[in-house]
């Protein structure tokens, strides 16, 4: 009998307050992401990750309900985070969301999102003015491949790309290297207006500014020194497998051999 009675109350109790049952579908879909994060100090509590979250979404422009589309997460659980509840943002949602705000231009690390690590979050250029910090003088290949290790780990469809010409001076000057991130699709649209890394849909590698094109799905390549050598000062109306904005300018030094690609 006492059963009966309980199976009815649980029944009227979905009934008459359904945001009863919106409450244990958050608390089901919460139990997806399950990398806790060990509280060492401060910076690492769930309101101080709470309040970093709200930072780097303030950098994307998004609402709460925005950000949970872009980055499919479901809306209660991602509000639990920013309120600190719960154990606060785990560390496979930090991940899940710093790989999904990249397309959008905004940079940021695991390290800074769960325990306020430097380097804080920043907006990748929307040309070629890179911050001193994103131009990076090396004296090795070996030094290049290891800070883009780096770089790789955090970010997603990452690449390392050489400029083999003169095509983009006085921004980049052949023997430096370039890593940006690949957009597809879409996607693409995002890094218009910007000097990208592309590679065209039969094939062709280039380092060039990227137009939107005046048919659809298309783009144009613009080489941004007039007095380039290269057969493709200007591409125009192509189609591309991907586009993606530079993040980081390696400048070589002259005693440093040249011949690597990493992707």
């Amino acid at each position: 009998m006492s059963k009966i009675i309980l199976l009815r109350f649980v029944v009227l109790s979905i009934k008459f307050n359904p945001k009863w049952i919106e409450n244990i579908l958050s608390d089901m879909n919460t139990k997806e992401y399950i990398k806790k994060v060990l509280i060492t100090d401060e910076l690492s509590t769930p309101e101080a990750r709470a309040d970093r979250l709200k930072r780097l979404r303030n950098l994307t422009n998004l609402s709460r309900k925005e950000i949970c589309e872009f980055c499919n997460l479901n809306l209660n659980t991602y509000k639990g985070w920013e309120l600190g509840r719960f154990g606060g943002l785990p560390a496979d949602g930090a991940e899940k969301i710093i790989s999904h705000v990249i397309r959008l231009g905004v940079i940021c690390t695991t390290d800074w999102l769960l325990y306020g690590k430097d380097p804080s979050p920043s907006l990748a250029s929307t040309k070629s003015n890179l911050t001193d910090g994103d131009n990076i003088e090396v004296s090795s290949l070996n030094l290049i491949e290891k800070e883009f290790t780096v770089f790789q780990s955090l970010l997603e469809n990452a690449l390392l790309e050489r400029v083999d010409d003169d095509s983009v001076l006085p921004n980049f000057k052949e023997g430096d290297y370039l890593a940006g991130v690949k957009l597809y699709d879409q996607e693409i649209s995002l890094a218009v207006n910007q000097l990208c890394i592309v590679q065209t849909i039969d094939g062709k590698k280039l380092i060039r500014y990227l137009k939107r094109g005046t048919s659809k799905d298309c783009y144009s390549l613009i080489s941004t020194n007039p007095l380039s050598k290269s057969q493709d000062l200007a591409i125009i109306n192509t189609r591309l497998l991907y586009a993606a904005p530079i993040y980081r300018h390696y400048i070589v030094n002259n005693n440093t051999p040249t011949n690597s690609k990493t992707e």
